[in-house]
């Protein structure tokens, strides 16, 4: 499935070296990142380690989109979606907030993922913890 490239510190341009940048203008990294692999067996990634450069989702070429992965930001998970013909990527990020104003609020971030194909969705979303859960819709 073409190589996987990898941050590698000596890769970073000299103006901001560790820093990844869009349009000139840095951009924090995420808890997990997107890769996209070719049928011609090139890839796009999110936060590319060689160039330092982010990539947007409408970047991806999606009549070319063989595989879809989700990687966490220390490289130990991977999510990896398959596609054929029909099918249209969807990936968004849900910003949580759970109780409010209360004590108990929590903030938190799911990272989603999936597919449609006709009238079918399917959405991953990866929790926090690192599990996932698979559903029509997101799970909030």
């Amino acid at each position: 499935m073409g190589e996987d490239k990898q941050y590698n510190a000596k890769d970073a341009p000299e103006k901001n070296p560790g820093v990844f940048t869009f349009n000139g203008q840095p951009v924090s990294p995420e808890a997990y990142g997107w890769q996209a692999f070719y049928s011609d067996g090139s890839s796009l990634l999110q936060f590319d380690g060689a160039t330092m450069l982010f990539h947007r989702f409408s970047e991806i070429d999606q009549s070319r989109l063989r595989t879809f992965k989700m990687v966490s930001a220390d490289g130990t998970k991977n999510l990896l979606l398959d596609f054929s013909e029909g099918m249209k990527l969807i990936h968004y990020y849900r910003n949580v907030c759970l109780q409010f104003g209360t004590p108990q609020e929590q903030r938190f971030k799911l990272y989603c993922f999936g597919y449609q194909k006709g009238d079918q969705k399917v959405i991953i979303s990866i929790w926090p913890n690192g599990e996932v859960s698979v559903g029509e819709n997101h799970p909030l």
